[in-house]
């Protein structure tokens, strides 16, 4: 890598994290007042709770406010180089507009990487802690369709509470039972369950067959049936917040029968679409400036780049919603903004070098 490209990167990687973290701090201080109350209340204490509140919501944040502070940075950068007259040197001397994206890719790359490092890894850890503690945004809703989730394993179908699920726990089942002609021949309720490996054994048991006036109670009652806890407390987390190789998981399983497929389709392909925006929103900055080289201000660069980023930030969240409501194809709804964003980017760089390399002859 030569010095030039050594510069910007370290220009570029600066502003960045300054950007980054000035956001974040401001966002985190609306987050805490808007959690105060609970806070507060904590057993822990309210500055403990507050750290272990911020350190979780940290990847979060990071996901979310990544991209803007790429485009920020990248204008920033692209400001003081036109500031001291740095970007008329690098052009006089023949380098493209192009290349200096080139040169910008260790920068870029690293974003890739940071993006779907914390997407991937450090988000659905943090989001299901949060789940767990249930604060905030986190705090725990009824399932859709009710406070219960319904699946069904060999003949029988089963009702869960929603509400224990998301707590790892089986409380409050339901099962009903069918004959080999599918018709009902018995409900069972029971209070909780504990897994026999194989079986479940449910406790404080309910027993009512079909043609028969009198109520069975039970202190215990094996039953044969299947629940796969993990797999249904996964399926009760939004889409953005599973790994991708649950996402996969899911995706191959055509959603165990409880879920549609398209929103973790829509997600899988978001996650890793997602990753390449910062890198893209960066490069924005550096593929417009030679447009308005010729202009005595910033304000045009500024203004179309932040026009452009957040034209293609709010199309990648509408593409995605209606992905997941398959209304677009979950590939179309997670790549188009990217694959659009890098189109133009790359356009604006190669245009600029044309322009260039006209003028020169």
């Amino acid at each position: 890598m030569n010095v030039l490209a050594i510069y910007l990167n370290r220009m570029f990687l600066v502003r960045f994290l300054v950007v980054l973290f000035g956001i974040i701090g401001f966002a985190t201080v609306i987050d805490l007042i808007d959690v105060g109350s609970e806070l507060v209340r904590a057993p822990e204490g309210t500055l403990a709770a507050g750290v272990r509140y911020f350190g979780l919501r940290l990847p979060i944040m990071l996901s979310e406010l990544m991209p803007l502070a790429a485009l920020i940075a990248g204008l920033l950068a692209v400001t003081d180089l036109l500031r001291h007259r740095e970007l008329v040197v690098v052009w006089s001397i023949g380098v493209r507009p192009l290349t200096i994206l080139a040169m910008l890719l260790p920068a870029g790359l690293a974003l890739v990487v940071a993006k779907f490092a914390i997407d991937d890894l450090a988000l659905p850890r943090a989001a299901g802690e949060l789940r767990l503690w249930g604060i905030g945004d986190y705090r725990p809703r009824p399932a859709e369709g009710g406070a219960f989730y319904w699946l069904r394993t060999g003949p029988d179908i089963v009702r869960l509470s929603a509400d224990a699920i998301a707590n790892g726990e089986v409380r409050e089942v339901t099962i009903f039972r069918r004959g080999a002609d599918g018709l009902l021949t018995e409900r069972i309720d029971a209070a909780s369950a504990s897994d026999l490996n194989p079986g479940w054994r449910l406790h404080d048991v309910v027993r009512a067959r079909v043609g028969e006036r009198t109520l069975e109670r039970l202190p215990v009652f094996d039953w044969p049936g299947q629940i796969d806890v993990a797999r249904v407390q996964l399926l009760a987390r939004p889409p953005r917040e599973l790994g991708l190789g649950q996402l996969r998981e899911i995706v191959a399983a055509g959603g165990y029968g409880l879920r549609a497929q398209e929103p973790y389709l829509t997600w899988l392909h978001q996650r890793i679409a997602g990753a390449w925006l910062p890198m893209f929103l960066m490069m924005l900055a550096f593929a417009l400036v030679q447009r308005f080289s010729r202009t005595a201000s910033i304000a045009p660069v500024f203004m179309t780049a932040v026009a452009i980023g957040f034209t293609l930030l709010i199309a990648a969240g509408v593409a995605s919603a209606l992905g997941e409501v398959g209304l677009v194809r979950p590939a179309v709804a997670g790549w188009a903004p990217t694959l659009v964003l890098a189109a133009l980017v790359l356009w604006l760089a190669t245009r600029g070098g044309w322009r260039s390399a006209r003028h020169v002859h």
